[in-house]
């Protein structure tokens, strides 16, 4: 399963994008929890680490235990056993989620990249047979950098793609359903910045920005715990960024840089707020470690 996958499959569970980390699903948030620190220091947690980081979040024991049961089951992670204590580690496949995954979240808002002016166009029909699978593959085919201008038409300026583009069609089992070309625009028809705003609502995703400044924009630092949770809820809706602001390169941006200087102004608050919500994390693995 590939990182989109997985995120998604979150997402799925939870639905509309939450209002606190108390409304989201324990598996969820169990998720953010292996990618934020569990990841990144590459070093074996155990149960209690786990189980206190999600009482924080608002989750009770019994269902922490069962989104490590079921994160156990999923492939993320494998536990070995000390004495009485279970240390849990990610698999291998895991960490390349995440990896691909942290690769993907950080582009966006960085200096858009030069654009080779070719486009990955995917048409893509459908019968009703299919429709179960659709709304999973419009996502990870968004998470991939498509838009789609018209029904059935995706385009993608990321050309590069085609290995994930692949995975996805096959995944899904679509491949022969499907029509992949490289292509050039060409001066005629509807002209380039048209066709871009057709295929991504740059408003929407402007406005989901400032939605997001607006209500991450105010955290109150207060003890490191609060920290915490609320760094949590700012990660949680970062991680799905990719699905809506496909990175577009700066020949597509028309000089319209907002959405970009809204997302750099995101990832500041969530750089900010990480350190006080690592240092909560730390002493939760110190205080555990102890024991």
């Amino acid at each position: 399963m590939a990182v989109a996958e997985e995120i998604q499959e979150q997402s799925d569970e939870e639905g509309a994008p939450a209002a606190s980390a108390t409304s989201v699903s324990a598996k969820a948030l169990l998720f953010t929890i292996l990618g934020e620190y569990v990841f990144p220091e590459q070093r074996p947690v155990w149960t209690a680490t786990i189980l206190k980081a999600l009482t924080a979040l608002g989750v009770s024991e019994k269902a922490g235990r069962q989104a490590i049961n079921r994160a156990n089951a999923s492939g993320w992670i494998e536990g070995h056993r000390e004495g009485r204590r279970v240390a849990w580690q990610l698999t291998g496949r895991i960490q390349q989620s995440m990896r691909e995954g942290l690769e993907r979240v950080k582009s966006i808002g960085q200096e858009p990249q030069p654009w080779d002016e070719r486009w990955m166009v995917l048409y893509l029909s459908l019968p009703e047979s299919h429709r179960g699978v659709r709304s999973r593959l419009y996502k990870a085919l968004r998470w991939a950098g498509f838009g789609t201008p018209t029904p059935g038409l995706w385009i993608n300026p990321h050309s590069r793609r085609l290995d994930e583009t692949r995975r996805i069609l096959e995944r899904f089992g679509v491949s022969d359903r499907a029509y992949v070309f490289s292509a050039h625009s060409l001066e005629a028809g509807q002209d380039l910045e048209t066709i871009v705003r057709s295929a991504w609502d740059h408003d929407e995703i402007l406005a989901i920005y400032h939605r997001l400044l607006e209500r991450f924009g105010r955290i109150d630092p207060g003890t490191d715990r609060d920290m915490f949770a609320a760094h949590f809820a700012l990660v949680h809706e970062w991680q799905q960024i990719p699905f809506i602001d496909p990175a577009l390169p700066k020949e597509l941006l028309f000089d319209d840089r907002r959405a970009q200087q809204a997302a750099r102004q995101l990832e500041a608050l969530k750089e900010s707020s990480g350190r006080q919500a690592r240092r909560y994390w730390r002493n939760l693995m110190l205080t555990v470690d102890a024991r």
